[in-house]
């Protein structure tokens, strides 16, 4: 099935070419839009910055230090600053990974690559994994060119790898126990594999604590983050997560490759394509809120998913109805979109424009269903957010066009933000979320400012506030002038609306900014979306003044 296309030896290559270049769009500008990279890029960016290097206090170090490592290095030896780096890394793993895993499931299936390929581009995550900043992209294409070296018996090269991609992210090992039934599979009896696969397990966890404990990490403290995110997420975001990862049609093709591996009686492959998936979806049962959280498993649901497309590319060939039938739905699934606004609130009139602006769409036709009026087309569907990622109901074609779109906003919004500060050399930022915070020494760093002194401290809010704070300060210099960067947390939280002034909740922050002294400096305030406020404490309250754009929710604000 599907090798009758292996004639064309111009095909893939071209395929493949088409794939990266389509890529590519959603990929540049290289920008991040995910909160939990976002933390990584100012964590290490206050290091490289001159402040203290503290992995205890970075986000998830323990569980992807040599990311924070490999960011890093990029930065020091190419012109790339932090953010470019690590948006750059991402994409350049995609493609790798989208390469390697075309070479293994030929390897092990026989399949065209040009079918495996199309699968695999079937599978939403495994392209968006290369537009936004993230670790698990990186340790997945590591982690498969250990595994392709095992499938070519090159075991000790095989075996080095899979050691290393743990220290990129550590998760990566929960699909590690495929290397049983694949060293069956490659031809082994069942004691030698066992004995292999014991040794291979004993090696990386060896390597993945030494490693990270020569890093400055702890590979236990993963176990107590496992445990509080297990806690943390809801049904519907791992629902959200699996559908985003493989979509509704790509879960369909999978099954029925799955069954059509089964009736040629392929036990031993079935075993090395579905352990990965089942032990990642074990681990990732209760928290797995993002696509990338399956990426690990994406390889062998493709491998998986190859046979049914494998089976379509044949029915079509041969003119078959069914399969032809099925070849136009999955098509137009693909490039067509239906939209029916079922919120009817301020915050999704304020967002339907937004969308608007940032998914191509060609509308075709629309109508009315349950009272609500809909439209159909060409383009890309509705958003819907996971917890780290924007994917796309249908449509998925403009995908990276959705996403080039979407960063080019975020970079102009910042972009004005910074120009307001261009010349300002001696003033107090303050930030609420983590998010600003971050972004905002990034793209101080990144104009040449330099850490000059940083503290941390928990305290009593100043005046009548009772509630405990901890307060980040960061003096940043130039060698003109100084800025004061503050980041809080706690209930430091203000009242919003969506296209109205920021009030504020009993004046919390007019009560903690009045108890600030920082010795006549104006004080900006900057909120999530890159809106900053003057903030005069003469005021009696706290008035939100626009100097530069109407705030722009954040896009995990978006609607679902």
């Amino acid at each position: 099935m599907g090798k009758g296309i292996k004639s064309l030896k111009w095909l893939y290559p071209a395929l493949f070419l088409l794939f990266v270049a389509w890529t590519a769009v959603g990929a540049f500008p290289l920008v991040n839009y995910e909160g939990d990279s976002n933390a990584v890029l100012g964590n290490i960016t206050t290091t490289l910055a001159g402040g203290e290097f503290a992995p205890d206090h970075y986000y998830a170090y323990d569980d992807q230090p040599l990311t924070y490592w490999l960011i890093a290095a990029v930065d020091r030896i190419t012109p790339l600053g932090p953010e470019e780096s690590y948006c750059l890394i991402c994409w350049l793993a995609m493609v790798w990974l989208a390469w390697v895993t075309v070479s293994i499931v030929h390897r092990l299936t026989g399949l065209s690559r040009c079918v495996i390929l199309l699968a695999w581009w079937l599978m939403p995550e495994s392209y968006a994994c290369g537009m936004y900043a993230n670790s698990a992209v990186a340790a997945t294409a590591v982690a498969m060119v250990g595994i392709w070296l095992l499938t070519r018996r090159r075991y000790l090269w095989g075996a080095s790898v899979l050691c290393i991609a743990p220290l990129l992210r550590m998760d990566i090992m929960c699909i590690y126990p495929l290397v049983f039934p694949l060293f069956c599979f490659l031809g082994m009896n069942w004691r030698r594999s066992l004995g292999v696969s014991a040794l291979m397990a004993v090696a990386v966890a060896a390597v993945a604590t030494v490693g990270l404990w020569l890093m400055g990490g702890n590979i236990l403290n993963n176990f107590g983050t496992y445990a509080f995110w297990n806690g943390m997420i809801e049904p519907v975001d791992r629902v959200k997560a699996v559908v985003g990862c493989y979509s509704i049609p790509g879960m369909l093709i999978i099954v029925v490759g799955l069954v059509m591996l089964f009736r040629r009686k392929e036990w031993l492959l079935a075993a090395v394509l579905l352990l990965p998936i089942v032990t990642e979806h074990l681990v990732y049962i209760k928290m797995g809120c993002a696509g990338k959280h399956f990426l690990y498993a994406l390889p062998f649901a493709a491998a998986m998913a190859s046979y049914a497309v494998a089976w379509l590319v044949d029915g079509v060939r041969r003119r078959r109805p069914a399969q032809m039938a099925i070849a136009v739905v999955l098509f137009l699934f693909e490039i067509c979109y239906v939209v029916v606004p079922v919120w009817k609130t301020n915050l999704y009139e304020e967002l339907l424009p937004q969308d608007k602006k940032r998914v191509p769409r060609l509308r075709l036709f629309s109508f009315r269903i349950a009272g609500y009026e809909a439209q159909a087309g060409i383009g890309g569907g509705l958003w819907f957010g996971t917890a780290d990622e924007i994917m796309l109901m249908s449509g998925n074609v403009v995908y990276p066009f959705a996403i080039h779109n979407l960063k080019a906003q975020f970079k102009n919004q910042e972009d004005e933000m910074l120009r307001f500060f261009d010349g300002k050399t001696d003033y107090v930022a303050v930030t609420i979320i983590y998010e600003s915070y971050n972004r905002f020494i990034v793209a101080l760093y990144n104009r040449g400012w330099r850490i000059s002194s940083e503290k941390t401290e928990l305290a009593k809010a100043p005046g009548k506030w009772p509630d405990n704070y901890t307060m980040q300060t960061m003096d940043m210099t130039d060698g003109k002038g100084h800025v004061i960067t503050v980041m809080q947390w706690g209930t430091i939280t203000p009242h919003t609306h969506v296209g109205e002034s920021v009030k504020t909740e009993d004046n919390k922050i007019t009560v903690f900014l009045n108890g600030l002294r920082f010795d006549g400096r104006p004080v900006y305030y900057i909120m999530p979306g890159y809106t900053a406020f003057v903030w005069d404490k003469y005021h009696e309250n706290l008035e939100a003044e626009h100097l530069l754009i109407p705030r722009v929710p954040a896009v995990w604000e978006l609607p679902d």
